[in-house]
């Protein structure tokens, strides 16, 4: 999934390097945060899960 999201950010790089270039690269940036919330959020209740089994 990782090398169909940089396709598409490549894609989408083209297709927005004119007028919608920096609003594209600021949804990037939100998209990159939201992305590092989930990640921590699922490693966090994966941690309390494991720990609890223990």
């Amino acid at each position: 999934m990782v090398k169909a999201n940089q396709l598409a950010n490549a894609l989408l790089d083209d297709v927005f390097k004119s007028d919608l270039k920096e609003e594209f690269i600021s949804f990037k940036l939100l998209a990159q945060e939201f992305d590092a919330f989930n990640t921590a959020l699922i490693l966090k209740k994966w941690t309390i899960f494991i720990q609890s089994v223990k």
